[in-house]
């Protein structure tokens, strides 16, 4: 089978961008491109959420695909959990992609409370597609980490070719924590990385952000590299519990003008990566 990428999508407003971004950002591959439209019908619950509204568009409407070495239109008017849980099972993607919103949009609401469990359960990499991102192959791109070790999921392992087919270059991101005991946790925050085997042999910059909160660091960096994606490793098990509450992770996704990739990590976890189901 083909590499795969899996957009998922509710609203045909953004469906194209995303879609869009998605293609571009994973050109090297000549992965096959995914749009899974989902026909939502949201509980009684989910409609009394602030600032969540419904699709208005149809399910037969079709969006402006990219043109990918192979784009495909999936519409499904399943259950949430079943028609992600078919989609994965189907299409064996190598990557997750999603729209990122300040705002939580109908999909953010269903896929935390119905389609949790199956995407907890894939350890796939999720990249978040901010309304602001350039459909470009990333030439920038900032890896936020702190000084202690990680490990990547076997499904965020098979990504990281991508890493060197990108014309890019890399610099590893250090906020350093106010109390920091170690000596030189810079230089720790780039052993973690070439441990975790995310970015083993490719050529790395480090910048480090002097004591502050940990998501304003990154955000400041973005500006400062300036980069064009970010690569924030999670906790794969925890991080779909964690986006839609307070944590540094939901703070640099709100905030973020760039896409961001989000690899699955195990443990040993980096200290502020999330650790709460």
């Amino acid at each position: 089978m083909a590499t795969c990428v899996l957009v998922f999508s509710d609203l045909l407003a953004t469906a194209s961008h995303v879609a869009q971004v998605a293609a571009a950002v994973s050109a090297p591959l000549r992965a096959r491109l995914v749009l899974l439209r989902l026909c939502l019908t949201p509980e009684p619950e989910v409609l009394s959420v602030p600032g969540v509204r419904l699709p208005t568009t149809q399910a037969d409407a079709v969006p402006d695909l990219p043109d990918a070495p192979e784009t495909e239109l999936v519409v499904s008017e399943k259950p949430l959990a079943e028609a992600v849980a078919e989609a994965v099972r189907r299409y064996q993607p190598l990557l997750l992609v999603m729209s990122l919103s300040a705002k939580p949009t109908l999909l953010d609401e269903l896929l935390r409370d119905q389609a949790l469990p199956v995407l907890r359960a894939t350890g796939l990499p999720l990249l978040l597609i901010p309304p602001t991102a350039t459909p470009a192959i990333p030439r920038r791109v900032a890896v936020a980490v702190d000084s202690r070790a990680f490990l990547l999921d076997a499904g965020s392992r098979a990504l990281t070719p991508l890493f060197y087919l990108w014309p890019a270059t890399y610099t590893v991101v250090h906020v350093v924590a106010e109390g920091e005991q170690q000596a030189f946790p810079g230089q720790r925050a780039l052993a973690s990385i070439r441990g975790s085997k995310l970015l083993a042999d490719q050529p790395l910059e480090l910048y480090e952000e002097q004591h502050g909160p940990a998501a304003d660091g990154v955000l400041r960096a973005l500006d400062a590299i300036p980069a064009d994606l970010l690569v924030l490793p999670v906790r794969a098990h925890s991080f779909w519990s964690q986006l839609f509450h307070h944590s540094v992770t939901t703070q640099v996704l709100r905030g973020s003008r760039v896409p961001v990739l989000l690899p699955a990590a195990g443990r040993p976890q980096a200290e502020w990566l999330p650790d709460v189901c």
